[in-house]
């Protein structure tokens, strides 16, 4: 069965919109479970339910994480009722509820419902959770009705199956009327639930009362929530949770056993002892601690969303965004920013992939000229900074709109998407069949360029972070000189080293939205020069028009690149005829000043910035070509210096937040890889008690059956010298498993037996 990932994502955005929080599950349609499942919680068979994340944590109301979340693969949509606001009756007989209700003198309210594609029929009743109720872990008057509720109890609440997700029989979640809303809980519901679902005191673990906590950090109450299955981890997670917390060890024994959580019934009279056990291994804190679910996004490994540690986001400040003295310079640039405004998109990223196409579309044959060292390309390549669904792709398709291309005769355009290195190469050629004198095909084939401007655009830099680390990969050397306009080809080409492009016969710009949690591929290679040779301009904009001023669309530019005849093409490179951009002699100087000031070493240049005047020089002459001239005048120096500025401290505030990323990835890995130690050696610890506890209880049996009375002096002497530290730890461990019972001094059988 196929898999529409736009279907998937209307059903989100639809269901976002009436306010659910969601979290992706595992599909039936994926080859393996997309649960977060391991060794110790495997996957149980059962498909289409299993959460992909830990979904207490990421369940979202944020669009844009959700489209992040549920745009890489297939995934049922879970939403997660407590944070909805959602109070659900999970109906595993048809018209469960219904009897209920008949049988008080009721009625099931007309409220937002689902078929579930459970066979013999199910349906999930959606209703709103009244403010102020408060409802205890049972069914109360639903009990044994083939009823289950979803949203109430003491804990995370628990989540559903959302509509439009798959069931694993092959049905779909349905909705029974789409126009019905969510009404509030009936009173009579909220009564029938609340019936006799007071739980039983528990017996006291001290004889002095214990106070109650209140007030507990919030994510040791995400930790309490949280149940993997394994006892043994919840524990250590909670415990070292309280730590960070400024708990101390009697304090979380104590809300371990108020709370019922299941790691104080593994440890039944003993959990104090095994507090103290673990604690001195704790850490004292960890990078999961304070963290925004909205900020909690799994990586997509191989069509399944991975199991990793969150991380502790960098705080969400706007990034930089080019001032309103820029947009008011030139009518131009206002009209970028009323086309940008009209779609509701930032200006700033539309503006820098403008800038990109333009450079694109300027003839192949104009140059900047040997100011300092030699003759430049116009090739510009730029980055659009945002997090995920801050609207890169839509920057890239409103530039498109402004500026369409156009081939002529001596400049032609292709528009690609990005590969390797000598692949990309090759798309400047294609096979052509030679004539003789008098025009007619030979039969002989030949490689010719029949391309001399490209457009690369990469959608979402993550697609490019895994080209230019696969083992010989090309794509980033490539770029480098590409840039410059240096020759390309032929150490590409492996099959075929006659593509081959000289220098100077091209023209290739590129222009790739990236996100600050995966553009670390990029400062990697500083020292190559990456991320200098990249015009950074965000995808964010801290004024928008509200949605009463929407301006309308002005349509694409007018602007057409300036044509380039013979009468221009007065210059001479590499023996070929090209035209040379006149630079007015102020900014020329200025560019020479800078460059003496760095090679004497009487400035010191940020690696950084190594190519900061190249790319100011390349800016402004795109600029002056926007403004129908060739040819860099003091004003477009200006200009330029106002859109560098602007890229400098856009790049420098990615670069903070990948600093932070991986300084906090990196805390994340030490301290899971301490927990997992600690989570190991109490494996292994309850492991050695389980044998023990196992052993007093057939010491007891024996001794039992044969008249004798099974003290602990007795059980004591069959236990050899390294395991006697243990034996209390041992002997509570069976008693509260009732394996054992005391009798004053005596020990007897328990009615539970040990498998």
């Amino acid at each position: 069965m196929t898999h529409d990932l736009t279907d998937q994502l209307q059903w989100v955005a639809w269901l976002q919109s009436l306010g659910m929080h969601l979290h992706p599950l595992d599909h039936p349609t994926l080859p393996t479970c997309a649960g977060r499942h391991g060794p110790r919680n495997p996957c149980d068979g059962k498909r289409g339910k299993h959460p992909a994340t830990a979904w207490s944590r990421t369940a979202t109301n944020d669009l844009g994480v959700l489209q992040h979340l549920f745009g890489q693969a297939p995934r049922n949509i879970g939403i997660a009722c407590k944070p909805s606001g959602l109070l659900v009756v999970d109906e595993d007989q048809p018209n469960a509820l219904a009897d209920y209700a008949a049988s008080i003198g009721q009625a099931v309210p007309a409220t937002f419902a689902v078929r579930t594609g459970r066979v013999g029929g199910g349906m999930h009743h959606y209703y709103g959770m009244p403010p102020g109720v408060q409802l205890g872990n049972g069914l109360g008057d639903l009990k044994g009705r083939n009823i289950d509720i979803r949203g109430g109890g003491t804990g995370n609440g628990g989540y559903v199956v959302a509509p439009g997700s798959l069931h694993e029989t092959g049905a779909f979640y349905e909705l029974v009327d789409a126009n019905a809303p969510v009404l509030p809980a009936p009173d009579w519901l909220i009564e029938a639930l609340q019936a006799n679902t007071t739980p039983p005191a528990a017996a006291p673990l001290f004889s002095q009362p214990r106070p109650a906590y209140s007030g507990i950090a919030p994510f040791v109450e995400d930790e309490l929530a949280r149940h993997t299955g394994d006892r043994s981890e919840d524990f250590a997670r909670v415990a070292g949770a309280c730590k960070r917390a400024g708990m101390t060890p009697e304090e979380t024994a104590d809300l371990l056993i108020q709370r019922q959580h299941p790691s104080a019934q593994k440890y039944a009279g003993r959990v104090l002892a095994e507090v103290h056990r673990v604690w001195p291994k704790l850490s004292e804190r960890r990078a999961t601690d304070h963290v925004d679910p909205a900020t909690l996004i799994a990586p997509v490994v191989d069509g399944n969303l991975a199991t990793v540690h969150h991380i502790h986001p960098v705080h969400a400040v706007t990034p930089p965004v080019l001032p309103e003295d820029f947009w008011q310079a030139r009518p131009l640039f206002a009209h970028v920013r009323q086309a940008a405004y009209s779609r509701l998109i930032a200006p700033d990223g539309v503006m820098a992939a403008v800038l990109i196409r333009a450079a694109t579309a300027l003839d192949y044959r104009v140059l900047l000229p040997a100011v300092v060292g030699r003759p430049a390309a116009l090739n510009l390549f730029g980055a659009l900074a945002a997090g995920s669904g801050g609207g890169k792709g839509a920057s890239l398709d409103a530039a498109a709109e402004l500026v369409p291309f156009a081939n002529t005769q001596n400049h032609r355009i292709i528009e690609v998407s990005a590969g390797s290195g000598e692949g990309l190469v090759k798309k400047f050629f294609a096979r052509v069949e030679e004539k003789d004198s008098n025009n007619k095909p030979t039969g002989n084939w030949q490689w010719e360029q029949q391309v001399e401007g490209m457009y690369l655009r990469v959608d979402e830099g993550s697609l490019f972070g895994p080209l230019s680390q696969r083992k010989g990969q090309t794509t980033v050397e490539m770029l480098r000189q590409a840039w410059s306009g240096e020759r390309l080809g032929g150490s590409y080409a492996s099959e075929d080293r006659g593509h081959q492009l000289a220098p100077h016969t091209y023209r290739m710009c590129l222009i790739m939205g990236i996100q600050p949690e995966i553009a670390g591929f990029l400062f990697d290679d500083v020292h190559g020069g990456l991320p200098q040779r990249f015009l950074w301009l965000a995808v964010q904009s801290p004024e928008m028009p509200d949605l009463d001023n929407i301006p309308m669309h002005p349509g694409a530019l007018t602007w057409h690149p300036p044509v380039v005849d013979a009468r221009h093409l007065t210059g001479r490179v590499n023996n070929m005829a090209r035209h040379l951009l006149d630079i007015a002699p102020e900014v020329a100087r200025e560019i020479r000043a800078a460059h003496l000031d760095q090679v004497t070493g009487r400035a010191a240049a940020d690696p950084l910035d190594g190519h900061a005047n190249l790319s100011r020089l390349k800016v402004a002459a795109v600029l002056a070509a926007l403004d129908d001239h060739l040819g860099v005048r003091v004003e477009d120096w200006e200009l330029s210096r106002v859109v560098m500025d602007t890229s400098r401290a856009v790049r420098r505030w990615m670069q903070q937040r990948v600093q932070a990323t991986d300084a906090a990835t990196r805390k994340a890995r030490n301290v899971a890889h301490a927990e997992r130690e600690v989570l190991a050696e109490s494996a292994k610890e309850t492991a050695k008690l389980t044998r023990m506890a196992k052993r007093a209880h057939r010491y007891v049996d024996q001794l039992t059956s044969a008249g004798q009375k099974a003290t602990k002096r007795e059980i004591n002497k069959r236990f050899g010298g390294s395991e006697k530290p243990l034996l209390e730890d041992a002997l509570d461990h069976a008693l509260g498993l009732d394996w054992i019972r005391r009798d004053g001094d005596v020990f007897v059988l328990g009615e539970s037996m040990p498998k």
